[in-house]
């Protein structure tokens, strides 16, 4: 079996790492967890069908490791990997990484500095982006406690909402569990900002740690450049304007512009995802819109700002004449006539 590390029965950090095709970092990533200078974690390995060598990978670590769980499952994507961890964890609170990054060796430990005392709490830490091994962007934060009514100023000071990807946080477990705070698997793009901010709906606090110990590697065939089916992009923006509401009416504000011109970029994803995917007959793609706008369109007016002018005429279109908007943006696509 190896040289098996002491064990631990209750672990404070549960990691859970999503893992698919991810042979070729996979090992300096584990290697930067088993690494920390705190100890008392487990390390959740779910591996969701992968065709390399990602499994024996995460076998061997498993082997060697009494604090590395290793869950093998089919394709479910990472929404679904990271839902599995969160059932099968033991921590009072849990962190994610992402299989294709690292964290410098004392990650942990500065996350934890914050979150002493603060179990109701959700704390944020910066990360550095790294692309071909050179750093091109550290985001970081001043160290701060956000409470109360002061809620707001994490969304129109600090723009969290453009930081809401799953890594760099630190979730408590019981919060998680007690409102079934889960990652939507019907969403394959910004579902970890839905997640973050579902649990900040049931937080009393949003602690900013002054470090950034995460290494986040830039990949170019990231999802963020494509597109889902209407249905999985519009359910995105619904349930995104959904919570902005609510953790705005919980502490008594009104949701910022930057707020809702993100979601207003989520509802345009939307609609492009109809031509860019292909999906429906101009009778249903028009029929589609006319709904869209009779819900959203003062949202759409008031908050969709373009910079880009093919942008802004589509807009205008959009907002004046459906039948003429489809046109461009059939042509533009190279969708169903």
């Amino acid at each position: 079996m190896g040289n098996i590390d002491e064990k631990i029965d209750t672990p404070l950090i549960s990691i859970i790492i999503p893992i698919f095709n991810a042979e070729k970092t996979l090992n300096k990533c584990i290697a930067s967890i088993k690494g920390q200078t705190f100890k008392n974690f487990e390390l959740i390995l779910i591996n969701d069908g992968s065709s390399d060598t990602s499994l024996s990978i995460c076998e061997g670590h498993a082997l060697k490791d009494c604090k590395i769980k290793l869950i093998n499952k089919n394709n479910g994507g990472a929404s679904s990997e990271r839902n599995r961890g969160i059932e099968i964890a033991k921590g009072e609170w849990i962190t994610f990484i992402d299989a294709d990054d690292y964290v410098d060796c004392d990650y942990l430990e500065c996350l934890l500095k914050q979150a002493s005392g603060k179990k109701s709490s959700l704390i944020i830490q910066g990360l550095k982006k790294i692309s071909n091994g050179n750093e091109i962007k550290k985001i970081s934060f001043e160290k701060a406690t956000v409470s109360g009514e002061n809620i707001q100023k994490a969304f129109d000071e600090k723009e969290i909402f453009e930081y809401g990807y799953s890594v760099a946080k630190l979730y408590n477990r019981n919060i998680i569990n007690e409102h079934n705070i889960r990652f939507n698997e019907k969403i394959s793009y910004s579902e970890d900002l839905l997640f973050m901010m579902e649990y900040i709906l049931h937080s009393e606090s949003i602690e900013f740690v002054e470090e950034a110990k995460y290494n986040y590697i830039i990949d170019d065939s990231n999802l963020s450049q494509r597109y889902n089916s209407f249905e999985s992009e519009y359910l995105l923006f619904t349930l995104y304007k959904e919570l902005n509401n609510a953790i705005a009416n919980k502490w008594n504000y009104i949701p910022s512009y930057k707020s809702q011109r993100c979601g207003s970029l989520m509802l345009i994803r939307s609609i492009y995802s109809i031509y860019i995917n292909n999906q429906l007959e101009k009778k249903e793609r028009i029929e589609c819109i006319k709904e869209i706008k009779k819900e959203h369109l003062q949202y759409i007016k008031k908050y969709y700002t373009p910079k880009i002018t093919l942008l802004k005429i589509l807009k205008v279109l959009l907002l004046i004449n459906t039948k003429l908007f489809d046109f461009f943006c059939t042509k533009k696509f190279h969708c169903k006539k």
